[in-house]
Order: C-alpha cells, then sequence, then structure tokens
C-alpha cells in the first residue's frame, strides 16, 4: 500500500488489503471512504467486512460505491460531508483516481481548477476526464 498525501489530513491509495488496516491506524487516520462498488474484483475485501474491520481498529468507516468518472451530486456531497467533518481521512479506490476526482469535485468551491491541478499533477493525477464538471 502507499499512501499519498493530497491535503492536510487527507491521504488516498489504491487497492487496499485487509492487512493495511494496521499501517492506516498507525499513520493517524480515523476515517476510512471504500469508493469501490461490492463486487468489483472477485477476491477484494467487501464492504461488510471494511466495516468489521475498521470497527475493530477504531476506525470510522463510510463507504460510497461509485464507478469510474460517474459521480453524482449525492455521492459528491457525501464525501464532502465526512471529508470535511472527520479528522484524518483516508479515502481508496482501485487506483487511486476515483478519490483524487472525488477530492476535487468537494473541493471546488473552495479551490479553483488550476489549484487543483497543482495539487494532484505532482502525484501523478488528473481530472481531465471530469473537468466538465467545475
Amino acid at each position: 500500500m502507499t499512501i499519498t498525501e493530497l491535503h492536510d489530513n487527507f491521504s488516498i491509495s489504491g487497492e487496499l488489503t485487509e492487512s493495511d488496516i494496521d499501517k492506516l491506524k498507525a499513520a493517524g487516520i480515523t476515517t476510512l471512504i471504500n469508493l469501490r462498488p461490492d463486487g468489483e474484483q472477485p477476491d477484494q475485501t467487501n464492504d461488510a467486512q471494511w466495516q468489521a474491520l475498521c470497527e475493530s481498529h477504531g476506525i470510522e468507516y463510510v463507504h460510497i460505491p461509485v464507478k469510474p468518472c460517474q459521480y453524482n451530486a449525492t455521492d459528491i456531497e457525501k464525501f464532502a460531508h465526512n471529508l470535511h467533518d472527520s479528522s484524518v481521512v483516508h479515502a481508496f479506490c482501485k487506483t487511486g483516481t476515483r478519490a483524487v476526482h472525488l477530492w476535487a469535485l468537494a473541493n471546488r468551491e473552495h479551490l479553483s481548477l488550476e489549484q487543483i491541478r497543482q495539487v494532484i499533477a505532482p502525484k501523478g493525477y488528473n481530472i481531465d476526464m471530469i473537468q466538465d464538471q467545475f
């Protein structure tokens, strides 16, 4: 697992495994946001399993199952709410791209498109596929 810090108290990663929960806890993560729909891959940890793992480690768990580039207003609002109401948030999906996209969309009222690009480009991400939502 590679944790990429995007902003104060917010990080992302690609796919996690159950053994990564200890590393997240040690890194000070207080909220974990899972953006992967159950069954996206046959061997992935499902929503109920993540919920139980997070509970056992004292981490708040949020599931916002989204498909790549298919983010509706409810998804964005739920992500923004958890991002701004939690102290140290980590979001994950298969590659980290959905987490970047939702972070950008959740911050579009506070940061300009150029400011968002300046944050994510050095980390190897872009928002070209969703820039029409700004």
